[in-house]
């Protein structure tokens, strides 16, 4: 019994300093090499443009250097793929040793080829790796989207718009040595029809010295926004420039449930593309804003969002917006300049949540002066501006400035909220405002500025010729709520 039990006594030690060993080098599916993840997933990649640069991470787990005989980009779908092997392009690599406990990065690019398929369709292959006779592998997977491409585009009389088709979407390029985005030149309407999803690559912008309308439905919509749909890239201001009006006698924008998101300017007069560069690079001047034709431009149910700098940049225009939200940006919601006509009935201006930019300018800034990229200052313009049923709000002491050179100059506020300095606000007609209330926006910061229970816009407004709210829901509520936004 005792011999018997002794020999049971080694076994059971032998067996146990052999797990002992084993825990001091853990091997991983008997290669000791692992990887960060088993799937590299890219978001939606427009066919012919690149994308955003993705990676991973091979470890070494173990206490020993490990030699990955072969990496190979299996090219299962042609090379539309592209790797990057610790610094090293290529598609096969022999050899690569990581060494102990250590790591080393592979990096993923991919380009979508153009099949004339409308809807997304994924692309994948898989990067295999050799080691130890054994075969490990990661899967990459696209999604692939094909587009209708503008490419420093200028419509003229003579090279009049197409129709647009909305089954897929429409890319607007700035091309080196041609026009920096797309151009509808005077004499020329560009309809932009129902569900259009337009994406602008960077430095790209619209400019207009035609007409654009930019009609949409209630069940439907219209976008602007950046080309990259990465999620890091998701809402970053300034990823484009922004769509720009000239200062032809018939300049005319038509908006209606449009959504202009990440741009710098949102929606601007061409001068402040001078401002940008420093230098003139329009035909019009300043000097002759005063007696030229206005611009009309006509916003409905339309936001304009996240914009590095001023969301709606108007400068002696005649503008009307109505059911508007001007929200997140690094400057002004909105900055009316060099006097003209305007009338905002049902908008919201918030600055209240910034996550990419700094908010230091005034939500709203109405003025008859401005100041040329030569510092000359112009002012004097005829000014009127009303703001019935209207949000003025941030984070700022004052979210509201107002500067005028002809004491004839007009600013109404009807029924509006604002937050405002009083010797600011003092300056204007105010009938029935409240001042420097918090108008309790339900989650500003996922972009739902309804107002939440209790909040003293519900209820605050006056009745007007507007029957419905931003999103075509019906006005129900007598008094109206103050907003772009009615309550549930």
């Amino acid at each position: 019994m005792k011999k018997s039990f002794l020999v049971v006594f080694i076994l059971a030690a032998l067996v146990l300093l052999s797990l002992n060993q084993c825990k001091k080098d853990p091997l991983v599916n008997g290669t000791g090499i692992s990887f960060s993840t088993d799937t590299l997933t890219f978001d939606t990649v427009f066919t012919s443009l690149g994308s955003t640069t993705r990676s991973f991470l091979i470890y070494n787990t173990t206490s020993k250097p490990i030699t990955i005989s072969n990496i190979k980009l299996m090219g299962l779908q042609g090379n539309q793929f592209r790797i990057n092997v610790d610094g090293v392009s290529g598609t096969n690599f022999n050899n690569v040793e990581v060494l102990a406990k250590d790591s080393m990065f592979v990096f993923v690019e991919v380009t979508v080829n153009p099949n004339n398929v409308n809807n997304p369709y994924v692309i994948t292959d898989e990067i295999q790796f050799s080691v130890k006779n054994q075969i490990q592998k990661v899967v990459l997977e696209a999604w692939g989207q094909d587009a209708y491409y503008h490419l420093g585009t200028r419509y003229s009389t003579t090279n009049p718009p197409p129709v647009w088709k909305t089954d897929k979407p429409h890319i607007i390029l700035s091309q080196r040595d041609s026009f920096p985005g797309l151009e509808v030149q005077e004499g020329v309407t560009l309809n932009i029809p129902s569900g259009t999803r337009i994406y602008m690559g960077p430095g790209a912008l619209i400019s207009v010295d035609g007409t654009l309308n930019a009609i949409a439905n209630c069940n439907d919509s219209i976008t602007f926004e950046g080309i990259r749909l990465e999620q890091y890239y998701d809402n970053r201001p300034g990823q484009w420039l922004g769509i720009f009006y000239g200062r032809k006698p018939t300049t005319t924008i038509n908006l209606t449930r449009c959504v202009i998101n990440e741009s710098g300017y949102g929606l601007a007069d061409e001068h402040l593309l001078n401002v940008l560069v420093g230098a003139r690079i329009t035909t019009s001047k300043i000097a002759d804003y005063g007696a030229s034709a206005k611009p009309k431009i006509t916003l409905n149910k339309t936001v304009i969002k996240n914009t590095a700098g001023t969301a709606l940049t108007a400068i002696y225009s005649e503008l009307k917006a109505t059911n508007c939200l001007f929200c997140n940006t690094g400057g002004n919601a909105a900055g009316l300049f060099l006097g003209g006509d305007y009338a905002f009935t049902h908008c919201t201006m918030a600055n209240v949540y910034a996550k990419y930019v700094d908010h230091t300018s005034e939500s709203l800034v109405a003025t008859d002066q401005i100041k040329d990229i030569d510092d000359a200052i112009y002012n004097g313009a005829p000014l009127t501006a009303n703001f019935i049923n209207c949000v003025v709000y941030g984070t700022l002491t004052n979210e509201f400035a107002f500067v005028t050179a002809n004491p004839s100059a007009q600013i109404n506020f009807t029924n509006c909220l604002i937050k405002a300095e009083q010797d600011t606000f003092s300056k204007v007609n105010a009938v029935n405002c409240q001042l420097n209330l918090d108008p309790m926006f339900k989650k500003p910061e996922n972009w739902n500025f309804m107002p939440d229970t209790g909040s003293p816009l519900l209820n605050a407004g006056v009745s007007s010729s507007v029957t419905d709210d931003l999103y075509c829901r019906v006005r129900s509520s007598s008094p109206p709520t103050i907003g772009a936004i009615e309550k549930e």
